[in-house]
């Protein structure tokens, strides 16, 4: 429950003032001063005077005591008969002791003729009652009014109070969360960096070496130049969760061209992306997994030469991307190569924490055209121009 809203004694005074001088100049205005035979006519003017300033200061010292009324008298639904019945029998209470302070106070100053009155009577109070105690039934109104009206205005100034501390606890909460999905992928691409390093340095190693036995030293050369790059890419990615697609596919091509010193002429490969598609973000290492489980349940598993085949496309705002290969040469009766469950996974988890649930991703394994393996996302354009289609073979 919010605080209430605290008494200004000071900002009430004055607007109570205000109102008692804007009383007094509509009296001395539009009602005319009598003056009884033998009367001060001075003192007339100052008694009207006072009767207005002191009602106004009157109510002014009542208006906590109505604000307070009016939280506590129920006044909704079925409650309101008995709110309107007791606003009126309070409204008339305080009307009269409103009369009987003006009289008393009158009567307690010194050039008062009633100085020695020690009290007021009851019929003393009901003999002053005229029309014009209208004006303090609308000052009992007026003020229930406005404590509706600050009440409202309280409740809502601690309404936004309550929405900004929330925006802002709300603020922080998604800040720690984006800093642990972060830190998260993160940790993922560290942890498939090392995955990849160890095997597949080796692999490329034992190729170049193979290169040397063989005298073919130019191109042992090239492949160790290669191998250079993709290790550069892959450091060169740290702390990047995205990079564009044609980064991603660049280092695909020198992965398969390094690839290709293992399995000579039993692996060729191709890359078709559309220009449009070039510029989309991308998770880093996105392709890899898909490429090398193409070439290990795939091209390894071949004797005759065989395709790895990487297309991206850009329909309806949407990133298409595909990665295929021919299917795995088995003899009759031999059992399915292993499946690509965990490459995938693995992929499955990154776009679920990157997209959440806006991407596709499916896999079809063992079809007479090999195993495809396609994925949708949200396409992110960049904002610089991309170059002419990549189309690379080999």
């Amino acid at each position: 429950m919010s605080p209430r809203p605290s008494i200004r004694w000071p900002l009430l005074f004055a607007v109570w003032t205000g109102i008692g001088i804007v009383l007094v100049a509509q009296t001395y205005v539009t009602v005319p001063i009598e003056v009884p035979r033998g009367g001060d006519r001075t003192m007339a003017t100052v008694w009207i005077g006072y009767l207005q300033m002191m009602r106004a200061w009157l109510w002014g010292l009542l208006t906590p005591v109505i604000f307070e009324l009016r939280r506590r008298i129920p006044f909704r639904g079925g409650w309101i008969p008995l709110g309107l019945f007791l606003h009126f029998a309070f409204c008339a209470v305080l009307l009269e002791w409103v009369m009987a302070m003006r009289i008393w106070v009158w009567a307690a100053l010194p050039f008062s003729t009633s100085w020695s009155m020690p009290f007021v009577s009851f019929q003393e109070i009901t003999s002053q009652f005229s029309p014009r105690q209208l004006l303090d039934v609308l000052a009992y109104l007026g003020t229930l009014a406005a404590g509706y009206i600050v009440d409202l205005l309280h409740e809502r100034q601690q309404a936004l109070i309550r929405e900004s501390e929330l925006r802002l606890k709300l603020s922080a909460t998604e800040l720690q969360q984006e800093k642990l999905r972060s830190e998260l992928v993160q940790a993922e691409m560290k942890a498939l960096k090392q995955q990849l390093h160890p095997h597949f340095l080796f692999n490329a190693l034992n190729a170049v070496a193979g290169l040397v036995r063989l005298g073919e030293n130019a191109q042992a050369v090239e492949a160790l130049a290669r191998v250079s790059s993709l290790l550069r890419a892959l450091i060169g990615s740290t702390g990047r969760p995205v990079v564009k697609l044609e980064e991603e596919l660049a280092y695909c091509r020198t992965y398969l061209e390094i690839e290709k010193l293992r399995f000579d002429v039993r692996l060729n490969f191709s890359i078709d992306a559309a220009p449009d598609a070039l510029g989309a973000e991308v998770p880093t290492l996105l392709l890899q997994p898909m490429v090398e489980n193409a070439i290990k349940h795939g091209i390894a598993r071949r004797r005759t030469p065989g395709w790895v085949r990487i297309a991206a496309r850009v329909a309806d705002g949407r990133l298409r991307l595909e990665v295929g290969n021919d299917p795995a040469e088995m003899p009759r009766g031999a059992a399915s190569p292993p499946s690509h469950g965990v490459g995938l996974a693995t992929t499955r988890q990154r776009m679920e924490r990157a997209f959440g649930a806006d991407f596709v991703l499916d896999c079809q394994v063992n079809t007479p055209a090999g195993t495809i393996v396609r994925l949708e996302l949200p396409f992110k354009p960049a904002a610089a121009p991309v170059p002419a289609p990549v189309r690379a073979e080999a």
